[in-house]
């Protein structure tokens, strides 16, 4: 091979000689081409299994310098990992004694099947908030959280009281975090009642009821109070007690006014009385009739009067209720004798009198 630098050679000349195995030959276009002859025809890593670990190599053809044309060697590796663990091939598969993340996630998961996660604090539409107000997020399987609001609080119609537990359920991602299906279940505390007890005694005070419950919305049993025949039902709450009180419906009558003993201006009077009609059997008047009853004045306040007299005619006379009554005139007569008469007044000390003088004649 020669060099040149432009167009003039280059001393010395470079020589490409093929040595064992190699060919060297000019091409039709004035190339070189430089060929291995097949002195390796095969190359055989073969697994060992049973009781023999790693593998054994082979490598044969007619540049192998070795019995039969081959060499074979016997490759046995070891992994070894932690402080003092390691593992060899069989049947070219070595088996670690250890956990991928994945089920290393699992594992923890299925072991720690209750994890606390924190605090409720509000609960607003059956969405369960923390303390910043917050929709709790990022939640797997297991989360466990525990209700401390201030008040009493409700989640599908059951009350939720302080110390009540929440554990998260739904379907997870692959990244382990709970993606729909997100369901709590509520667990109480244990010192909640068994049964919810409502009542109306504030919004319906004429028709109240009590009910209970089991929730707030699973109805056990109501109590409805009711009157009739003229009862009626009130009641009030203090604090704690609520009373329910059954009355008379209709009000209490003022007292009516007394009827006066002496008629002696009146000539008759109508008195109503109410006469009951209808009994229960714990005999309460259940019905009146009103029935009415006339009083006639026969009563006379009769008082002595001046009698009158004109003459010799006296007219006896007497005062009934203050009017002046004349009875029958007595008259005094005589043939012989005068008479003259004089008339009484009020005045006890002038009474009528009747003056008969005799009066004398010729003989």
């Amino acid at each position: 091979m020669s060099l040149k630098n432009g167009e003039t050679l280059v001393e010395p000349t470079i020589s490409i000689a093929a040595g064992d195995h190699l060919s060297l030959a000019e091409t039709a276009d004035n190339k070189y081409e430089l060929t291995l002859d097949n002195s390796v025809d095969t190359f055989n890593v073969d697994a060992n299994g049973g009781a023999k670990s790693g593998f054994d190599l082979s490598i044969g053809g007619s540049a192998v310098s070795g019995a039969d044309g081959s060499l074979v060697a016997t490759l046995d590796p070891v992994i070894k990992y932690g402080s003092d663990s390691s593992a060899k091939f069989i049947d070219g598969e070595a088996t670690l004694n250890v956990y991928t993340k994945d089920e290393i996630d699992k594992l923890n998961r299925t072991l720690n099947a209750m994890v606390y996660r924190g605090t409720i604090t509000t609960i607003e539409n059956n969405t369960l908030k923390d303390a910043d107000g917050n929709a709790l997020s990022n939640l797997h399987n297991g989360d466990v959280y525990i209700y401390n609001g201030n008040s009493d609080s409700e989640y599908n119609g059951f009350t939720v009281r302080s110390k009540d537990l929440f554990i998260a359920s739904g379907t997870e991602d692959g990244n382990g975090i709970i993606s729909s299906d997100l369901a709590w279940v509520h667990i109480p505390s244990g010192d909640e009642p068994l049964v919810e007890i409502d009542d109306t005694l504030t919004t319906d005070a004429e028709a109240p009821n009590f009910s209970i419950y089991r929730g707030l919305v699973d109805e056990l049993l109501t109590f409805e109070i009711a009157a009739n025949n003229g009862l009626e039902v009130n009641s009030s709450v203090t604090g704690k007690t609520k009373t329910v009180t059954l009355g008379h419906g209709a009000e209490k009558k003022a007292d009516a006014e007394k009827v006066s003993n002496t008629l002696s201006t009146v000539n008759d009077i109508t008195i109503t009385v109410n006469d009951p009609t209808e009994f229960d059997k714990y005999g309460h008047v259940l019905q009146v009739t009103p029935k009415e009853y006339k009083i006639v004045d026969t009563h006379a306040v009769i008082q002595g009067a001046p009698h009158v007299v004109n003459e010799n005619v006296l007219i006896p006379a007497i005062e009934v209720d203050g009017a002046t009554v004349e009875l029958a005139p007595i008259e005094i007569k005589s043939d012989t004798l005068t008479i003259t008469g004089e008339s009484g007044s009020t005045d006890s000390a002038k009474n009528a009198t009747i003056q008969v003088e005799l009066q004398w004649g010729t003989f």
